[in-house]
């Protein structure tokens, strides 16, 4: 039961062996039941007080620290007793349903807000892109604006009527003087 007292399924195993050379020590002084009698006893001791002291957030990010802590203190409990370990290994965490249920959600409410952030980010590009199109435009609109004058206006008229009078279908009058200086067409065409 780690710190903050939920309680965690586990799966933590140990591997060791005897030493070679001590084995008939390790059947005068403790037997064929080895395991069960020096080890079992005090591992599963060990894993309960060294996981007691992690909050449940932290045990599977700390699994490297908590397999080095219980290796060390097994070995130091076990001290004389004729075996070797190799390694304490964390191989199974479950949290309980409740925990792994916020877990979800916390995580799906993450994703949305980052799906958010970037669709921000992608609004926010596109308002860019629009102001710099109609920076565009009113730079354009200037240009032409500046170069629009009287004279320059009333020659594109001029090439306007010599269009329409090189055509057999319409008929036009032209009122040689209207409003700014520009000639005016009137459409006399019947419909």
């Amino acid at each position: 039961m780690p710190e903050d007292e939920l309680h965690i399924d586990l799966t933590v195993s140990v591997t060791l062996r005897p030493v070679a050379s001590e084995l008939p020590l390790l059947e005068l002084e403790v037997g064929k039941d080895y395991y069960n009698k020096v080890i079992h006893p005090e591992f599963m001791s060990l894993v309960r007080n060294v996981f007691s002291t992690y909050k449940y957030t932290t045990v599977s990010p700390k699994s490297p620290d908590i397999e080095s802590a219980i290796l060390t203190r097994l070995m130091m409990l076990t001290k004389g007793k004729h075996i070797e370990f190799n390694n304490v290994t964390v191989k199974h965490i479950e949290y309980p349903v409740v925990v792994t249920s916020a877990v979800d959600k916390k995580l799906a409410v993450q994703q949305a807000i980052e799906q958010k952030e970037y669709e921000l980010k992608i609004a926010e590009k596109n308002a860019e892109i629009q102001r710099v199109l109609a920076k565009g435009q009113r730079d354009a609109q200037q240009i032409i604006d500046a170069g629009l004058t009287q004279r320059y206006l009333q020659f594109k008229a001029l090439e306007v009527q010599d269009k329409l009078t090189s055509s057999p279908n319409t008929k036009f009058f032209f009122v040689p003087i209207g409003k700014d200086g520009l000639p005016v067409i009137l459409d006399t065409h019947d419909k």
